[in-house]
């Protein structure tokens, strides 16, 4: 069963992952799901905004350890800018802090990395039927 907005629009997510190889893969992964599209993807935040008005995403994935900015900052930023978007932090992290940190600057969800794709798939499709 493909995932989905009430209506049949596909899901748009953007990707913020500065690891292009798990970047990529996780592009196949995303792509393989019906109803989901992937909207863009950032290696670093760098012009993030603007990145995210131009492609207009449902969700957002988030690592949270970036070269040039801090993924708690950037998720921070878009949940007040963006009050519709939901934000997903894909990390390597699996200390309480970094959930908290997470989960205060207004993540929906948090997942590491460590966890399997079924669980990011479950996640997306939680969000969707929620918004």
């Amino acid at each position: 069963m493909g995932v989905t907005h009430s209506g049949g629009r596909p899901i748009r997510i953007f990707i913020v992952e500065d690891n292009e190889l798990f970047l990529q893969g996780l592009i196949f992964f995303l792509e393989s799901i019906e109803g989901v599209e992937v909207a863009g993807y950032s290696l670093d935040g760098k012009g993030l905004v603007n990145a995210i008005e131009r492609s207009r995403p449902d969700l957002v994935i988030m690592d949270l350890f970036l070269p040039k900015s801090s993924g708690v900052t950037l998720t921070r930023m878009l949940c007040r800018r963006f009050k519709n978007l939901k934000v997903i932090v894909l990390s390597i992290c699996d200390e309480e802090e970094c959930r908290s940190n997470a989960q205060r600057a207004g993540a929906s969800a948090y997942i590491t990395k460590g966890q399997s794709l079924e669980k990011l798939k479950s996640s997306i499709l939680e969000l969707a039927a929620a918004s």
